[in-house]
């Protein structure tokens, strides 16, 4: 914006003034956090133990390169819901209930869509009951598919080698 290049420099000589204003928060402050799941810092290492978890318990799939930037996605929404719903049960019910601000949802509804969106994720994966045994048919039945062409090969072999022998 024209006129505002320098909108920061007031800080780096601030002192503060004998009213008690206090100095602008450092780097790195976490005040104002309420249940961390937007924050990276705090996000982070939960994360990394969900993907951890997920690829040494999870199907053979998980720990192919070519499926780890969503492995990684997943286990970062799988960590924030987790850190909503614990902020959620230690609030009292009055307060899980109502949302804090007009216009904003109450912390029971975001930690149901953070609920939803995880386990959307999760089922993408093939990580929930339900995806889990889709993928185990879908397998199966390519298996049996491969098994019937093998046999089909098989067959034709066999048809040319009697023809063969006439």
């Amino acid at each position: 914006m024209a006129g505002r290049k320098n909108r920061g420099a007031w800080r780096k000589d601030w002192t503060p003034n004998p009213n008690g204003q206090k100095p602008p928060f450092e780097p790195g402050n976490d005040l104002a956090v309420t249940h961390g799941a937007y924050s990276e810092a705090l996000v982070s290492p939960a994360a990394e133990a969900v993907r951890a978890e997920m690829q040494v318990s999870g199907p053979e799939y998980l720990r192919e390169p070519m499926f780890g930037p969503a492995v990684r996605l997943v286990a970062a929404d799988v960590a924030r819901a987790e850190r909503v719903a614990a902020y959620v049960d230690g609030l009292p019910l009055t307060e899980q209930i109502e949302p804090p601000k007009p216009g904003t949802s109450a912390p029971v509804e975001l930690a149901r869509k953070m609920d939803a969106h995880a386990l959307n994720g999760l089922s993408k994966l093939g990580l929930t009951p339900d995806s889990a045994a889709k993928m185990t048919r879908q397998v199966a039945g390519t298996q049996v598919d491969i098994a019937r062409l093998m046999a089909d090969i098989a067959d034709e072999d066999a048809g040319e080698d009697a023809a063969d022998a006439v």
